[in-house]
């Protein structure tokens, strides 16, 4: 496939994004390199270089580009990404099945949450025509889903409630037990139910609420969606220490799928 020699960029979007608004004119600039890199790649939208690989090209210093990521512009990290993006469709005023654009991973990558975003919705309509309503991208604002901001960037999914993200747990379940949800439905609804368990019960920032369930995920070697019970048990309870109860119930997940009668492999054994 030949590359588009233009993307589209929104003038209201980019001098409304309040993350852009803490940037200065310089850094503004090196985005705007950076999002012609973006644009370029084989994988629309991610960069699959190291921050130093990043700086060199677009002719800054790697402290440039971190503040951008600090200031939520650039998101990505060189060793491992574990704060997946989550996008959630919107159609009317219903939330469809979120979706995980860019899941948890080793690095580096680094990427734009609006132009991956802008890609995915892409797709969809150049599937089915454009006609699908769910395939809208969601409006500024709306809940639980990613809101607009400058071109390439967006702000990621919102926390809901501890109610609300029960009964969105609660459905996905009954859906997966019959077959109708799909594994990023699960894995979305999961990442959301962690974010609003360690965010409104442990105190956690968003930000290291995700850097630890990410961090859990992957020492246990789990899926999101295995969490599930776990999570639905932690809003219940209303739990004042989650990191706890979830680091004891991604124990014994983990142990539960270790076999027992297993010999260890003799030394040397390729």
């Amino acid at each position: 496939m030949s590359k588009r020699p233009s993307f589209q960029f929104y003038p209201a979007d980019w001098s409304a994004n309040p993350n852009l608004k803490r940037c200065s004119f310089a850094e503004k600039g090196i985005w705007l390199e950076v999002m012609c890199l973006l644009h370029d790649q084989p994988e629309y939208g991610v960069l699959r270089w190291t921050l130093q690989e990043i700086a060199t090209a677009v002719k800054c210093r790697p402290a440039d580009l971190r503040s951008l990521q600090r200031k939520g512009v650039l998101k990505g990290d060189d060793e491992t990404l574990a704060d997946p993006f989550i996008y959630t469709p919107r159609s009317g005023r219903k939330d469809g099945p979120p979706v995980t654009l860019v899941p948890v991973q080793a690095g580096p990558i680094w990427f734009s949450s609006r132009m991956v975003k802008d890609e995915y919705v892409r797709g969809l309509r150049a599937e089915g025509g454009g006609s699908n309503e769910t395939q809208k991208a969601p409006p500024e604002g709306s809940p639980n889903t990613a809101p607009k901001g400058g071109i390439g960037e967006a702000f990621g999914p919102r926390g809901s409630s501890s109610s609300s993200s029960a009964s969105a747990l609660k459905g996905s379940e009954d859906k997966s037990s019959g077959g109708l949800a799909a594994v990023d439905d699960l894995d979305g609804t999961a990442w959301a139910t962690a974010r609003t368990v360690l965010v409104d019960q442990g105190g956690m920032s968003r930000e290291d609420a995700g850097k630890f369930f990410g961090k859990l995920l992957a020492t246990h070697r789990l899926e999101a969606r295995d969490m599930l019970s776990s999570l639905a048990q932690a809003v219940v309870s209303r739990t004042e220490d989650p990191r706890s109860y979830l680091t004891k119930g991604a124990q014994a997940i983990a142990k539960r799928r270790t076999p027992t009668n297993v010999q260890p492999l003799r030394q040397g054994f390729v």
